[in-house]
C-alpha cells in the first residue's frame, strides 16, 4: 500500500510539472463505467489520477496526456479520486487495519507474560476482540478453549456459591425413581458435600487463570473448615452451652450451602434437646395414648434412647393405657357386663393415658344405662301406681325394652321390667283372643275395650226403667233393680238392626258383631 501511495503520488507531482497550472478536480462519485478507468491509448488502469478535456470523455495517463485530443494542452484536466492528503489518510488507515492482527498478538502474548494466571474477564475481552479481526489468528482456536472451559467452571462456581441449603435428611424425596433421576440425585448429592469446593480449586488452579469465584470459594473453604472446628468444640463440651447457641451454630453452618456430617449431628443434638424440654413439659399433663405414642415416636426419631428417664416415664404410662385398653376390649366384647365393673373401668381410667374414643364409649355406655335405669325406675313406678291414667303406654315400655337390648350393659330392674312387660303383652294376645280380634293391633282394641266400656256403663245404670206400657202410667212400671240383676239389656237408643225383647217387648237391642 505504501508503494502504490508513493508511486501514486510520484506520478500526480510529475503530471504536474509537465502541465504547470494545470486543473485539477476530485470527483466523490464513481464514474459511469470501468472503460473510464482505463487509459485510453495504452489501457493502464487510472483509478487515483488521470488526464481528460472538456471535449472528450476519455482520459488517458500522464504518460499520454498530448495524446487525449488536439486541444491545447492547457485545456487538460488531472481528475483525483482522492487528494493527496486523503490518499495518504487512507493509506494510513489501512496500514493501521493490517497492523490489528499484529497489535492483537503483541497484546496477547503482553497478558500471558505479565500474569502468572491471566484474569478471566482480559481474556474474555482478548477472544471477543480476536473474533472480530477478519484475518485466522493462531492463537485464537487455543484461546477459545481455554476460556470455554473457564466459563464451565465459573457456572459450576456460581452455582454452588448461590444454591440455599437444604435439609435432605429430612426432606428426602423417596417417591422419585428411575435410573436419571437416581443420577441427578447422586450429583446433586456431590455437589453439596464440603469436598466439591475443594475439588472446584483444585481445577482452577489446573487451568491457572484468576477470577472472582476463586477468591469467592476459597473464603467458603476457610468458613467451612472454621464451622468445623466449632463444631467440633462444641460437641466435645466446649462452648455450647444453651439451646440458643446450638441454634445459632447450625445456622451459621447452614449458610455454607454445603451438607456436612457434623451439622447433622449438631440437628440432631438441638432435635434431641427441643424433645427433652417439650417432653419435661408434658410429663405433667394428662395425655391420651396417642399423644404418649407420638411423643415417644418422636423421641426415637430424634435418637433418644429408650433407657433416658422421660422415655422410661413415657413407657410407663403407654403399658398401663394399653393394659386398661385390653381390659377395656374385653369387656365390650362380652354379652353382659355388671355395671359395677364398667363404673370401676371408668374410674380407673382418670388417672391412665387411654384412647379418646374408648373412654367416650365406655362413658356412653355407663350414662345410657344410668338413664336407662332411672327410665324403668319411672315406668315401673308409673306402672304399681293406684290410677289407670298414670300408668305408662305400651308403646313407651316396648321402646324402652329396645333400648336395654342394645345396651351392654343391663340395668338392675331390667329383668323385672321385661317380665312386667311380658304380662301386658299376654293381657294383650288373651283380650284379642277373647273379643275375636287375633289381628287387631292394640290400638284398635283399645279402642273396642273403650267401646265396650262405654256399654256397659249404659247397660248398668240402675236408675234406667222400661217404658211404660199403653194406658200405663210413667209410675207404675216396675224398678228396674231386681235380685236377679238388671231389669232389662235393651236400653239403648235404635240404631237399626232391632231384636224383640222377651221381657219388654220392646225392639230396642242392636245387633253387635263380635266376630
Amino acid at each position: 500500500m505504501d508503494i502504490l501511495v508513493e508511486r501514486e503520488l510520484h506520478a500526480r507531482e510529475e503530471a504536474r510539472q509537465l502541465f504547470p497550472g494545470i486543473e485539477e478536480q476530485v470527483i466523490d462519485e464513481d464514474l459511469l463505467s470501468d472503460e473510464y478507468y482505463q487509459c485510453s491509448v495504452c489501457k493502464t488502469y487510472i483509478y487515483l489520477s488521470q488526464i481528460t478535456c472538456n471535449c472528450t470523455t476519455n482520459s488517458v495517463c500522464p504518460s499520454h496526456a498530448s495524446e487525449l485530443c488536439d486541444c491545447e494542452i492547457s485545456t487538460r484536466i488531472l481528475r483525483l479520486r482522492y487528494t493527496d492528503q486523503d490518499l495518504m489518510d487512507l493509506a494510513a488507515k489501512i496500514a493501521d487495519r493490517a497492523k490489528i492482527p499484529e497489535l492483537w498478538s503483541q497484546k496477547y502474548n503482553a497478558v500471558l507474560n505479565e500474569f502468572e494466571r491471566p484474569p478471566l474477564r482480559t481474556l474474555r475481552t482478548l477472544l471477543s476482540e480476536a473474533e472480530r479481526i477478519p484475518y485466522p489468528l493462531p492463537e485464537v482456536a487455543t484461546l477459545k478453549a481455554f476460556v470455554e472451559r473457564a466459563n464451565e467452571w465459573v457456572d459450576e462456581a456460581t452455582s454452588f456459591v448461590a444454591r440455599k441449603h437444604q435439609n435432605r435428611r429430612k426432606n428426602e424425596r423417596v417417591w422419585r425413581s428411575g435410573s436419571r433421576v437416581q443420577e441427578l440425585e447422586e450429583r446433586d448429592r456431590n455437589q453439596r458435600s464440603a469436598d466439591y469446593v475443594y475439588k472446584l480449586l483444585d481445577q482452577a488452579d489446573e487451568l491457572g487463570f484468576d477470577a472472582v469465584e476463586i477468591d469467592m470459594l476459597r473464603e467458603k473453604a476457610e468458613a467451612i473448615e472454621e464451622f468445623q472446628v466449632l463444631a467440633k468444640k462444641a460437641l466435645d463440651g466446649g462452648n455450647v452451652d444453651s439451646l440458643e447457641e446450638y441454634a445459632e451454630l447450625i445456622d451459621e453452618g447452614k449458610s455454607l450451602n454445603v451438607d456436612l456430617p457434623v451439622l447433622d449431628t449438631l440437628e440432631r443434638i438441638v432435635d434431641q434437646l427441643k424433645w427433652v424440654e417439650k417432653a419435661t413439659e408434658l410429663n405433667d399433663l394428662f395425655l391420651t395414648l396417642n399423644e404418649v405414642l407420638e411423643v415417644m415416636a418422636e423421641g426415637e426419631r430424634c435418637g433418644i434412647s429408650l433407657d433416658h428417664e422421660l422415655m422410661r416415664q413415657f413407657a410407663y404410662r403407654r403399658d398401663k393405657g394399653r393394659r386398661w385398653e385390653d381390659k377395656a376390649k374385653m369387656l365390650l366384647s362380652a354379652e353382659a357386663v355388671p355395671y359395677e365393673a364398667l363404673y370401676a373401668l371408668l374410674t380407673e381410667a382418670t388417672d391412665l393415658s387411654v384412647h379418646k374414643e374408648t373412654y367416650d364409649r365406655v362413658e356412653s355406655i355407663i350414662e345410657r344405662t344410668r338413664e336407662a335405669t332411672e327410665h324403668i325406675a319411672n315406668l315401673m313406678a308409673k306402672a304399681t301406681s293406684n290410677g289407670v291414667g298414670s300408668q305408662p303406654t305400651l308403646f313407651e315400655a316396648r321402646r324402652l325394652a329396645k333400648v336395654i337390648d342394645e345396651l351392654p350393659v343391663k340395668p338392675t330392674d331390667s329383668i323385672n321390667f321385661k317380665k312386667m312387660l311380658m304380662r301386658s303383652e299376654e293381657w294383650i294376645k288373651r283380650g284379642k283372643r277373647l273379643f275375636g280380634k287375633t289381628n287387631a293391633s292394640a290400638n284398635q282394641l283399645e279402642d273396642h275395650l273403650s267401646y265396650v266400656l262405654a256399654r256397659n256403663k249404659h247397660v248398668f245404670d240402675p236408675t234406667d226403667v222400661p217404658k211404660p206400657e199403653e194406658g200405663e202410667s210413667p209410675g207404675a212400671a216396675e224398678a228396674k233393680d231386681s235380685d236377679d240383676g238388671p231389669y232389662c239389656i235393651c236400653r239403648t237408643d235404635p240404631t237399626g238392626e232391632m231384636v224383640e225383647c222377651d221381657k219388654c217387648k220392646e225392639w230396642y237391642f242392636e245387633a253387635v258383631d263380635y266376630g
